[in-house]
């Protein structure tokens, strides 16, 4: 057995930062786009690739807006209220800052859920509406190779809004979009899905979130302590309420070697190894000998690594079960004892 985790991991790396050195990310830089960046810094984007990156942060609401920035090319911090149109538009502040939407939060659909509180409706204000489009122009940015999206409830008609031309340089797309009734008009999972695929867009994955099925007022009216059923806190069982979609773009004829790169990069960080293999035997013939050569080498060698790991791990599995008594000895060793205990 030669091959350990740890090595895995950094050949890994290795080939992240090779492909990061490439001459077509220092002509034309990686773009970030983190759409709703309530909190912190994407847990996906690491300091390497910010590094190597413009990054752009755009929210509305302040209150958890003010984390610290790490060090990329460049950073845009946007507090503009993002929607399909620019234009005088109504913004709802929410108890909870990653609740506020320009969307009015649907208060009698979410009563019955333990984080309706968080929707809770703490002021309306009228503001100016600026569409993503206009924004990203005045800024000098003409494309986004990875565009993560929250703006509860419209993550695809802010998308959508923007030119078809940015659209298809986006190779990365990250929605949170509902599945209950949060606010009043919201674009649905359904409708991300089906739009990415019309698009050119495959999802890569999806992780089902959601809150407990339970009326905290009724809960009180039951002299019930709603302290210990309060969203996340709750012993109950969670329900289906939004999903984290994830979407790669389908490798297309005429594709650059800069998209070439960063789509396989992107892969690469999703662990879509599958397509990796995917990317380059579509590729070849569309970029060059030296490129496709170099992500092909540096990608396989970290494979036959990872390739080798796995298999190695599968066979000290099938020793150690191998090692357990079966069935057949479990039950002459149980006999055993029986006979032992009617002989005392």
């Amino acid at each position: 057995m030669g091959i350990d985790f740890q090595e895995v991991q950094n050949k890994r790396q290795g080939l992240i930062t090779s492909i990061l050195d490439l001459e077509e990310f220092s002509r034309e830089p990686l773009v970030l786009a983190d759409i709703g960046a309530s909190q912190l810094i994407h847990e996906k984007w690491s300091q390497d690739l910010l590094s190597h990156s413009i990054l752009i942060l755009c929210d509305a609401d302040e209150r958890d807006f003010d984390y610290e920035i790490p060090g990329a090319i460049r950073t845009i911090k946007l507090r503009d209220i993002i929607a399909p149109k620019d234009g005088t538009i109504d913004f709802y502040l929410t108890k909870s800052p990653y609740c506020s939407s320009v969307l009015e939060p649907y208060q009698e659909e979410l009563e019955n859920w333990s984080f309706s509180g968080l929707f809770a409706v703490e002021k309306k204000t009228t503001l100016r509406g600026r569409s993503l489009r206009q924004v990203l122009s005045e800024n000098g940015i003409t494309y986004i190779d990875w565009y993560k999206s929250d703006i509860q409830g419209l993550d695809v008609s802010v998308f959508a809004s923007l030119s078809e031309e940015l659209q298809a340089r986006v190779l990365y797309t990250e929605f949170e979009p509902g599945l209950l009734k949060a606010y009043k008009g919201e674009d649905f999972a359904d409708t991300a899905i089906r739009y990415m695929r019309e698009h050119g867009f495959w999802l890569e994955n999806m992780i089902v979130n959601g809150p407990e099925r339970v009326n905290l007022n009724t809960l009180q009216r039951y002299q019930i302590d709603i302290k210990n059923y309060e969203y996340n806190r709750s012993p109950l069982k969670h329900s289906p309420g939004w999903l984290n979609l994830s979407f790669l773009r389908e490798v297309h004829s005429g594709i650059s070697e800069r998209e070439a790169a960063a789509l396989f990069l992107f892969a690469i960080l999703e662990d879509q190894y599958g397509f990796c293999f995917e990317i380059l035997e579509k590729t070849r013939g569309e970029i060059s000998l030296t490129l496709h050569g170099f992500l092909e080498n540096r990608f396989l060698d970290f494979f036959r690594s990872f390739d080798t790991y796995h298999r190695e791990q599968r066979e000290l599995q099938r020793i150690r079960e191998a090692k357990k008594p079966g069935m057949k000895e479990r039950v002459k060793s149980l006999v055993r004892k029986v006979i032992r205990l009617l002989w005392r």
